[in-house]
C-alpha cells in the first residue's frame, strides 16, 4: 500500500539529509560531534488545530475523523486499561534499501546517526530500517559494502540501547521511486523464494536484528516483482525459511501483511509454528466492506491465542475515504505533505498507542517520520505542482527542520505521549 511512493520520498529526504548534515566522514565522527553544527531540538509552535480544512478535503477529513472517533469509543468500551511494554519505534528512512549506492556515499552514515538523534530526542525505543532483495546477493553489484553498511547500521542502533527491526522486501523497480534498478522477470517463484530466502539467512546472521520481519506485504510484493504465487505458497516460503534461521543470537523472526490484504496471509502465519511474531501494517482505517483497526484487533486476538507476539512494523493515517482505498496511490499520496492533516496524523498515533495497550503489542513503528519535523501549509503551496515537486518540497522543508533541531505539532505530540508513556 505504501511502498511505491515510500521510495520516492525517503530517497529525496534521505538524500538531502545526509548531504546537508554530514559533519564528517561517518568512520571517524561521532554521535555527539554529529550534533555540534546544529541546536538540540526545540520545540516548533504546531499550527491552531481550528486552522480550516481546504474545500476540496473537508468530507475526507470528516470520515476519518469519524473513523478515528469510532475506533476510540471502541478502546473506551473494551480496553480495561491494562497496559504492557511496547517498545514505540520509528522507520529510519535515511537507512532504507531502496536508496541503493547512495547509502555508500561517505556522508550517508553521518546522515543516519543525525536521524537517530532526532528520533532519540523524539523519545523512540526502536527504528525499523528495509534491508530490500536483491542488494545482499553475492552477484549484486557493491554487496559487500551493503552488507558492511547495514552492519554499521545495526551496530549504531544497538550501540544506542534502541532496539532494531528489520523488514526485508524486493526493491521498488521504478527509476521515479528508487535508485535500484532490479529485472525480475530471470526469475521463477522458486527461484525467487530461495534467493529471498538466502537474503534473510545472511540479514539474521550478519546483522542481528532484534527483529527480523521476512516480509512486510505479499500483495505489494507480487506487484513489484510480477510473480504468481498464492497464500498458501507463500506461507510455505515464510515457513521455511524461518526454520533454517539460527534463533541462538535471541533474534526473533516474524512475517506479516497489510491489514488491507486478504486476510489469509495472516491466517497462514498465526498458524505457522515457526514463526515468533505477526507482523501487521496498519494504513488505511476503513474499506466500503472492511474496518481495518478492527481488523488488526482481531488478527491480534488470534495470534495471541496461538502464543504469537504482536508487532507492527508499518503504521500512519492513509488519506482515503473507504471509497477511495482502491484509488491509484498517486492519487492518495501527495496529500500526506499538508499541514492541515496534523490533528489527524495525531489522532492516529494515539489510536495506535491504544490499540498497543489494548492488545499487548510488543513493538509499534510509525512509518511517516519526516512529518515528525514538517509538513507543508497548504495555502501557502502552489497549486499547479506535481506529486514529485510537492513531496520534494516537503522533504526539503523536512531536511531543513533535522538540521535546525525544530519538531512539528505531530513531532511534539509524539514526544509528549513518549513522555506520559514512560513514567510508571
Amino acid at each position: 500500500m505504501r511502498r511505491p511512493v515510500l521510495m520516492l520520498i525517503l530517497a529525496l529526504l534521505a538524500t538531502a539529509c545526509s548531504q546537508t548534515s554530514a559533519p564528517g566522514p561517518a568512520t571517524t565522527t561521532s554521535p555527539e560531534k554529529a550534533l555540534s553544527p546544529v541546536a538540540t531540538a526545540t520545540a516548533a509552535q504546531p499550527l491552531p488545530e481550528t486552522a480550516p480544512v481546504p474545500e476540496e478535503y473537508q468530507a475526507l477529513y470528516a470520515s476519518l475523523d469519524e473513523s478515528l472517533n469510532s475506533f476510540q469509543d471502541y478502546l473506551n468500551q473494551h480496553w480495561d486499561g491494562t497496559t504492557g511494554s511496547t517498545v514505540f519505534a520509528a522507520e529510519l528512512l535515511p537507512a532504507n534499501g531502496n536508496r541503493g549506492d547512495a547509502l555508500l556515499l561517505p556522508t550517508t552514515m553521518a546522515g543516519v546517526k543525525l536521524y537517530l538523534d532526532r528520533l532519540q530526542e523524539l523519545g523512540v525505543q526502536g527504528v525499523t530500517a528495509e534491508i530490500s532483495f536483491p542488494l545482499l546477493r553475492p552477484d549484486f553489484p557493491r554487496s559487500a559494502e551493503y552488507l558492511r553498511f547495514f552492519q554499521e547500521v545495526s551496530q549504531e542502533v544497538r550501540g544506542r540501547g534502541l532496539k532494531l527491526l528489520v523488514e526485508s522486501g524486493p526493491v521498488f523497480p521504478d527509476p521515479e521511486y528508487s535508485r535500484v534498478q532490479v529485472d525480475f522477470s530471470g526469475f521463477t517463484t522458486e527461484t525467487y523464494f530461495q534467493a529471498r530466502r538466502e537474503q534473510l539467512l545472511l540479514i539474521a546472521r550478519e546483522v542481528q536484528p532484534d527483529y527480523l520481519s521476512i516480509n512486510g506485504e505479499p500483495t505489494t510484493e507480487q506487484m513489484l516483482t510480477g510473480l504468481p504465487f498464492s497464500p498458501a505458497e507463500y506461507t510455505a516460503f515464510v515457513q521455511e525459511t524461518a526454520d533454517s534461521i539460527d534463533r541462538s543470537t535471541g533474534i526473533l523472526v516474524g512475517a506479516g501483511a497489510g491489514t488491507w490484504e486478504d486476510p489469509e496471509y495472516l491466517r497462514g502465519f498465526i498458524a505457522s509454528p515457526s514463526l515468533d511474531f505477526v507482523d501487521m501494517h496498519v494504513y488505511p482505517l476503513k474499506s466500503a466492506n472492511a474496518d481495518y483497526l478492527l481488523r488488526a484487533v482481531d488478527v491480534a486476538e488470534l495470534a495471541k491465542a496461538s502464543g504469537k507476539k504482536l508487532v507492527i512494523g508499518e503504521s500512519w493515517l492513509y488519506k482515503a475515504s473507504p471509497l477511495e482505498v482502491g484509488k491509484p496511490y498517486q492519487e492518495i499520496f501527495p496529500r500526506d505533505v499538508f499541514s492541515l492533516w496534523e490533528p489527524l496524523d495525531i489522532r492516529f498515533i494515539e489510536a495506535m498507542a491504544g490499540l498497543a495497550r489494548y492488545q499487548g503489542f510488543e513493538y509499534v513503528s510509525l512509518f511517516w517520520a519526516n512529518y515528525f519535523f514538517s509538513y507543508l501549509d497548504y495555502d501557502e503551496t502552489p497549486k499547479n505542482l506535481s506529486p514529485v515537486e510537492l513531496m520534494n518540497r516537503a522533504n526539503q522543508a523536512a531536511s531543513g527542520s533535522i538540521l535546525a533541531g525544530t519538531f512539528s505539532g505531530t513531532g511534539q505530540a509524539f514526544q509528549q505521549l513518549m513522555s506520559t508513556l514512560s513514567k510508571p
